[in-house]
């Protein structure tokens, strides 16, 4: 399925930015902050799909634009993660709000391959990733967070 990568957010414009592979993304494998809230996520959508674009007023004036799943039904959330300052592997997700047929679909095939990687308590985690552990880096969602929250093995 041909898809396209589009960043989520509230924006100053409402020119979407948008990639055709994972594999385009900015940085992508590298986690340019600690925490899994600071990174980018990105809408997958079929790229024949059009991205609605909302337009949000500011309470101290001028407009913003959302690009989100709010109205944007036939798509998931992507969020890769990835490598922050090689000390951590900050964790990734795939999601969706949506339960219809193409969510559902993007979603089948987006998690067909990560559920070939070990599964650790609620988590996947792929070769890569599973190599830095092993070599003493932290899996979590936030390098702020305790230890005793980062992923272990049970």
């Amino acid at each position: 399925m041909s898809v396209q990568y589009v960043l989520t957010g509230l924006f100053e414009s409402a020119d979407l930015i948008a990639y055709r592979t994972a594999s385009d993304l900015p940085d992508f494998g590298i986690a340019s902050a600690g925490d899994a809230n600071h990174l980018p996520q990105y809408l997958v959508a079929p790229a024949s799909v059009r991205i609605a674009v909302r337009t949000v007023s500011q309470k101290k004036g001028g407009t913003r634009y959302a690009v989100d799943q709010l109205e944007n039904p036939e798509t998931i959330v992507f969020a890769p993660g990835g490598i922050y300052d090689n000390v951590a592997v900050i964790a990734g997700r795939i999601g969706s709000v949506h339960a219809n047929d193409v969510a559902k679909a993007l979603l089948n095939a987006f998690s067909r391959d990560v559920k070939k990687f070990r599964r650790v308590g609620s988590y996947f985690v792929g070769p890569e990733a599973e190599l830095l552990w092993q070599a003493g880096y932290r899996l979590t969602a936030s390098v702020g967070s305790p230890r005793e929250y980062d992923l272990a093995d049970a």
